[in-house]
């Protein structure tokens, strides 16, 4: 599988999931509820795709200093939970 047909499936995936959910609550009459579960989906989706291409820190609370855009490397850094 091509990096292009596996980004199609998960486009897909999470296009599929969101008008499920959204369909029910228009059904309901939750308008509301649809802009707000679509804006912080987008945003999820969005930090996670660039978390993982390396542009962004995948934790605001490592030692790197945090991402890019303020200044730090961008890259996560792995932090030892004590057993």
């Amino acid at each position: 599988m091509t990096r292009m047909e596996r980004n199609y499936r998960q486009n897909v995936s999470y296009k599929y999931e969101f008008w499920k959910m959204a369909l029910t609550q228009l059904k309901r009459g939750r308008i509301e509820n649809v802009f707000q579960i679509g804006m912080v989906a987008h945003h999820l989706i969005t930090y996670a795709r660039e978390c993982v291409a390396g542009n962004m820190s995948a934790s605001h609370y490592s030692e790197d200093g945090g991402d890019q855009e303020r200044g730090g490397q961008g890259r996560a850094v792995a932090i030892r939970v004590p057993t």
